[in-house]
């Protein structure tokens, strides 16, 4: 049954991790019954629950539903902390080149994809949010051409007046959020706490 697997799961990964039963319900902030119940497959969790499982278990939440990898090949696999907070950082290689915010992570990730724990969420989180950061930049930087070279007007934006003084602060501040949102996170996963990059397209789930 689904619900004695994903029993089995959450309770290997917990002692995998030296996790005891109150720490993980603290940490997810459920009840120790809670814990319990669904490690001893009386209860089976659903939406925020299994989310909550998931991320402080080091996992995606179709890893604690489907038998992608055996229950002992997950449970082993160690924590690299400065990996993951390296494959954060990494992300900043977009200040050299945009393009390289997504393909020195993706290197990185597929480099330690079935070695690390936690390294599929982090991977996903930066890679659909650097993907869609660069979408909105070259969209901009499209727009700017556009306006330049061939004088291609959106009536909205054009009643603003284009402004070269202006165009460049935005793109700055497009870069200095970026910087922003990949510090905050590598912070984040140092402290075991959820992700916040926003805005990201779902590409990688």
């Amino acid at each position: 049954m689904k619900s004695t697997y994903l029993a089995n799961q959450v309770k290997l990964l917990r002692t995998a991790k030296g996790y005891s039963q109150e720490y993980l319900a603290e940490q997810t902030k459920l009840s120790l019954r809670t814990i319990q119940r669904i490690e001893g497959g009386q209860t089976e969790p659903h939406g925020d629950t299994l989310q909550r499982l998931a991320f402080y278990l080091g996992v995606e939440v179709t890893d604690l539903l489907e038998r992608q990898l055996q229950p002992q090949q997950q449970a082993a696999l160690p924590e690299n902390k400065s990996y993951l907070m390296l494959l954060h950082l990494s992300a900043l290689s977009f200040l050299f080149f945009p393009l390289l915010g997504v393909v020195i992570p993706l290197v990185l990730w597929v480099l330690k994809c079935d070695q690390v724990s936690g390294i599929a969420r982090a991977g996903k989180k930066v890679l659909n949010f650097q993907i869609t950061w660069l979408i909105i930049i070259a969209l901009y930087y499209g727009y700017i051409f556009s306006v330049i070279f061939f004088h291609f007007n959106i009536p909205f934006i054009s009643s603003l007046g284009f402004n070269v003084e202006v165009s460049l602060l935005f793109i700055i501040a497009l870069y200095l959020y970026n910087i922003v949102m990949v510090v905050i996170n590598a912070i984040l996963e140092f402290n075991n706490k959820r992700l916040f990059y926003i805005p990201a397209l779902r590409l990688f789930r």
